[in-house]
């Protein structure tokens, strides 16, 4: 399925079209400036110096940045980012101008060469800094690529003026056109909005050192110094190769020619690549692939100028390609990768200043003492270019983990760690509990009991808590003790045995059964009370492994019970502490009376044996016996797991129970589950019950290791996101029919719509948890919602980056979840969505196509829509209306 189709070649959105224009002919006028300086450059040095003097040009030039790249820091943190590029500007055609005006001596050749290198570097530079301040990560994708065809036409325009000019002048008159294009250039971007292109921080002006060491320890900024290293190392092999191989194989009279053809043409294919390749390559393959593109390409041309012997054809070509990739894919993809970089002004100060120029000038030293060798070949050159782009790619391949961990911790500053598992107590919380339980307010004890309880410090409940006055502390204090290994309150609760309430006394007698105090329980046989008699002979009997006789519901001691069944539930209880062998057929039986079924389930969920599983998978609907009836599912184990998926295809399984066996299935947490709710999620034709399955499967990723299956969750990812995108597009051609949209049947169906929207993207997220549990994936969806242009820009690209692989597949689910999440108008969205989901042109050609939804609400509410927009309101019809949809 092939889910991309560029909409437009420039994909600019409402209210960045002034900004983009701005910076567009900002980059273009600065390029065109730059080829005709070029061009002179070439033309002169190679007309007058040999070309190994190239390698000395490569030396002083990294010489030359480690002095300019310091004070283009400090002008960028006083200036800000707009104001550094404008004096940049000009002071590149105030020196441009002054080249022009002297002789074209040797030295004054060599020092414009140095110039022209090094007033490149520092403007297209300090150019994509500003840039990568003006627009967020999410808006970088989609702008570079147009953004940098920019300067590509700029090259293609400095080319074509100096082929036209050299027909009529000499090769120093292109330095005065180029001074014209410095100048307005630096105009038009003094234009340019300083509200967010200030790159000026309190961090920033941290001294550039420190950083050394934060360089060693990130891989991601390591990574982007090595590739910044070896690309630079591989272009001035290229570089060198290509100049060396002009110089031997045309005259100096065919040189200006020469160069002016060849950079008119090289631009106009890097502006068919740029307007053709680019922004394709960048949707199909994202960021990362974009990044392997160049390396892999040299790497091919390197190798293939070798075999050739570096015919000069092919090291055109090899050039040709080196800055072509450098100029459309190579810079896109550049700016791209520092998108997530915080502080970008100091990272990329750093690469520039010490791991670029460092290496600049170790590659000049190696070719110049390379050039001094009897044995240098051109084909030793372009084995170490093949060989660098080689490593370049290697590195690159590296990428992915370390980018993806760079958004994550972007998007993850500010959050709130969440933790909901209790908490240790400290020395302060235990005295404030411990006095709690001495307070005369009932529940303020009970609570702070409860409390000491959940943290598993009940033993600092003192058993003198017994002498309370209210009931419902004893009772809750003789359940904690009745459950415990504790014995130092037995004494003081055989006195309540003659407690004056009946409740306090059946507690007191149920809490020694539960402690197994058998002697307590042989006196209690003996009491006055004929209940307490009754109970403690049955709690003997349970604690002798003994059966209990006949069916409890004809007993004598529960004739006497009152509507609340206090003794039927004080059995149960106990019978639950110490099941007799048939436990679950008294407890199904006990089951018969609705006021015990909660109790029953429960109890069975504990002591049930496989004859109850019926029973609890039909409790399965009620909410608050779920979890019990759940609990002796699991508990059951194998058996219970068959049953399930039996129920779950039985067609006589009554709806409310089907719709929750999923999470049951989930809760077993086994190999099995996760097989069985996959299969659910594909096949099940209840969209509630896929949707409890995704639920499940979510908790045994976030709760367990298990193994799940990445295929059957990509799979379910696109189908929701095409899901997405039609109800999208069906609610925006509703809404965008304003006299339809007014209507009330109409707008039932588009609140519908909004609703299952809703449920739609939910989905997505938890499908996206499931795959990448190691995400918050939660938190990116909430980033994707929020205010932030800058928080939404890194959330959709670590989407995107999240979800890429190296298969057709991932690709397809990373394209369709971009087309969901991305900055885009409902309409746009809806018209790209257009060849996926289908055409939804008005509301109704639109609540036609419901018609045949797959919801049956939906149908019905399309149904009662349709004959609406028919029908005009009356003045009476309209007052009635508004009556109706005034709020309350």
């Amino acid at each position: 399925m092939n889910v991309f189709a560029p909409s437009r070649l420039f994909d600019v959105r409402p209210g960045e079209l002034r900004l983009f224009v701005r910076v567009f002919f900002v980059l273009m006028l600065t390029i065109a400036g730059h080829t005709l300086l070029e061009t002179a450059r070439d033309t002169l040095f190679l007309a007058r110096l040999p070309a190994k003097m190239l390698t000395l040009v490569y030396v002083c030039v990294a010489v030359g940045m480690l002095v300019i790249t310091p004070l283009n820091v400090r002008l960028t943190r006083r200036a800000g980012g707009r104001n550094a590029l404008v004096v940049s500007l000009l002071l590149a055609a105030f020196t441009t101008a002054w080249f022009r005006t002297r002789a074209p001596s040797a030295t004054v050749v060599f020092a414009l060469y140095v110039f022209g290198t090094l007033s490149a570097t520092l403007l297209i530079g300090q150019f994509w800094l500003l840039v990568g301040s003006l627009f967020s990560a999410a808006q970088s994708r989609r702008l570079f690529g147009p953004l940098a065809s920019g300067g590509v036409i700029g090259a293609i325009a400095g080319a074509g003026a100096a082929t036209l000019l050299l027909e009529i002048a000499p090769v120093r008159a292109l330095l005065s056109v180029a001074v014209l294009g410095y100048f307005s250039a630096a105009w038009l971007c003094s234009k340019v909005p300083l509200d967010e292109a200030t790159l000026g921080t309190e961090q920033a002006r941290s001294p550039i050192t420190p950083e050394l060491s934060k360089l060693g320890r990130d891989p991601f900024l390591w990574r982007l110094a090595a590739i910044a290293a070896l690309s630079i190392a591989a272009s001035i092999a290229i570089d060198y190769l290509y100049r060396a191989r002009v110089a031997t194989s045309l005259r100096p009279d065919q040189l200006g020619p020469f160069f002016a053809r060849y950079q008119l043409a090289l631009n106009i294919g890097s502006l068919l690549l740029q307007l053709t390749v680019t922004s394709r390559v960048v949707q199909r393959v994202g960021v990362l692939g974009l990044a392997l593109t160049a390396p892999t390409l040299l790497t091919l041309g390197g190798t293939l100028s070798a075999i050739s012997g570096a015919s000069f054809a092919v090291v055109v070509m090899l050039k040709a390609t080196d800055s072509a990739m450098r100029n459309s894919l190579g810079r896109v993809s550049s700016e791209l990768l520092w998108a997530p970089v915080e502080n970008q002004a100091r990272g990329r100060g750093l690469v520039e200043l010490l791991v670029t120029r460092v290496t600049q000038a170790l590659a000049g030293v190696v070719l110049l003492g390379a050039t001094m060798s009897s044995h240098f070949s051109p084909v030793l050159l372009a084995i170490a270019a093949a060989v660098l782009s080689g490593a370049w790619l290697l590195v690159g391949l590296g990428l992915r983990a370390p980018y993806i961990d760079r958004f994550r911790l972007a998007l993850s500053r500010g959050s709130v760690e969440r933790d909901f598992t209790p908490s240790e107590l400290d020395l302060t919380s235990l005295e404030m509990l411990v006095e709690a339980l001495s307070r005369p307010d009932a529940n303020e004890v009970i609570a702070a009991m409860n409390v000491l309880a959940e943290r598993k410090r009940d033993r600092l409940i003192p058993a003198l808590i017994l002498y309370h006055n209210d009931e419902q502390v004893l009772i809750r204090a003789l359940e904690l003790f009745g459950g415990s290994s504790r014995a130092d309150w037995l004494a003081l609760g055989e006195r309540l045995l003659e407690h004056p309430v009946a409740r306090v006394r059946l507690a007191a007698v149920r809490a020694f059964a539960l402690a197994g105090s058998t002697p307590v329980l042989e006196r209690v046989t003996t009491h006055v009370d004929p209940a307490l008699r009754a109970f403690s002979a049955l709690y003997l009997a349970q604690l002798g492994g003994k059966a209990l006789p006949d069916d409890p519901l004809t007993w004598e001691l529960f004739r006497t019970d009152g509507p609340e069944q206090t003794l039927k539930l004080a059995f149960i209880e106990t019978l639950t502490a110490h099941p007799p062998p048939d436990a679950t057929r008294i407890l199904l039986g006990l089951a018969q009376l609705p006021a015990l079924e909660r109790a029953v389930t429960e109890s069975l969920g504990l002591v049930g044996d496989e004859s109850c599983i019926p029973y609890l998978i039909t409790r399965l609907q009620f909410a608050d016996e779920r979890l019990a009836a759940r609990r002796g599912l699991v508990r059951l184990g194998p058996p219970a797991f068959e049953a399930l998926n039996a129920a779950l295809t039985d067609a006589a399984t009554e709806r409310r129970v089907r719709i929750h066996i999923a999470r049951t299935l989930a809760a077993f947490a086994t190999p099995s589950a996760v097989s069985a709710l996959l299969q659910i999620m594909a096949s099940d034709q209840e969209g509630l019950v896929r949707y409890k399955a995704l639920r499940g499967l979510g908790q045994l990723a976030r709760e367990t290791a298990l193994s799940i299956e990445l295929q059957p969750l990509r799979d379910d990812l696109k189908r929701n996101a095409l899901e997405y995108l039609r109800l999208f597009s069906a609610r925006t051609a509703i809404e965008s029919d304003a006299s339809a949209a007014s209507k009330l049947a109409v707008r039932l169906v588009v609140e519908l719509l909004d609703d299952k929207i809703q449920q739609s993207f939910d989905r997505l997220s938890r499908l996206l948890q499931i795959m990448h549990r190691g995400d918050d994936i939660r938190t990116i969806f909430t980033a994707l919602s929020g205010t932030d242009r800058r928080q939404r820009g890194r959330a959709i690209e670590f989407l995107d980056a999240l979800i890429r692989g190296f298969g057709r597949d991932s690709d397809d689910a990373a394209a369709l979840l971009r087309l969901v999440v991305d900055e885009l108008p409902a309409t746009e969205r809806a018209r790209r969505a257009a060849g996926l989901v289908g055409v939804f042109s008005d509301a109704r050609s639109t609540l036609d196509l419901l018609l045949n939804d797959s919801d049956d609400i939906v149908r019905e509410l399309a149904r009662h829509a349709l004959p609406s927009l028919d029908r005009s309101r009356t003045p009476d019809s309209s007052t009635r209306l508004e009556l109706v949809e005034r709020p309350a």
